[in-house]
């Protein structure tokens, strides 16, 4: 059995003396199949939305300062010159209890989801822009001192 596991998705650490068990070994293998289908999910029906369309795909990436702000009258907001499809943000550096918050446009324009697994946020998209907010700041991706990165993949009408 592994004495430690990981961070983000609980895999298992072993130390020299620790007895590796096959059963550990599946579990991970089953995180990372999970976690790698969730992701290419997204990414396919992204694809498969702009095949048909006239629309022409952006990608796009920078940061944001944390301001230790939270909850509904503080909302974080990213706004393109796109119309913003998948948004992924994590703490720069990639701090040890905050995982990516991986963000998919819903078909409606609000839905609940869950940051860093343990608490509700509430996602909100418009035409260029996706906000959030939650009522713990580390949990919204804003903590006072942090820096943010984030990449955002589109689509926009004009080619240029």
């Amino acid at each position: 059995m592994a004495s430690r596991m990981t961070t983000h998705y609980q895999l298992s650490q072993y130390e020299a003396t620790d007895q590796i068990l096959r059963a550990d070994v599946n579990a991970d293998n089953e995180k990372i199949d999970n976690a790698l289908h969730n992701n290419a999910y997204g990414i396919t029906a992204i694809k498969t939305w702009l095949n048909g369309t006239q629309h022409v795909a952006r990608v796009v990436s920078g940061t944001y300062a944390g301001n230790g702000r939270s909850g509904n009258n503080n909302m974080n907001k990213l706004e393109f010159n796109f119309t913003p499809l998948l948004v992924i943000v994590t703490p720069q550096g990639g701090t040890s209890y905050q995982t990516p918050a991986i963000m998919v446009r819903p078909a409606t324009s609000t839905s609940e989801f869950q940051l860093q697994g343990h608490y509700d946020a509430t996602l909100s998209w418009a035409n260029s822009s996706v906000s959030w907010y939650s009522d713990n700041a580390a949990a919204q991706l804003n903590e006072s001192g942090t820096t943010y990165c984030y990449v955002a993949i589109g689509y926009s009408a004009d080619i240029a």
